[in-house]
């Protein structure tokens, strides 16, 4: 028997959004925004509609996706 839970309950931090910038600036590194319209391509592997942007590095290290991550 398969134990059903409410989403809410499963989730122990939430990280809201944020585009990053078109171009390099001071501290900055290359990042990958995945967005909702890339799921379907990004679940078969394909990364090649998944924007390229510039994030600075604090931000980016406190938002660095790990195994079983749900986006």
């Amino acid at each position: 028997m398969t134990k059903q839970m409410l989403f809410g309950d499963l989730i122990n931090k939430v990280i809201g959004g944020g585009w990053g910038e078109e171009s390099y600036f001071e501290g900055s590194v290359p990042v990958s925004v995945i967005r909702g319209a890339d799921f379907p391509a990004v679940r078969f592997g394909s990364f090649d509609s998944v924007p390229a942007r510039w994030e600075s590095r604090n931000k980016v290290e406190k938002r660095l996706l790990e195994p079983g991550d749900i986006i």
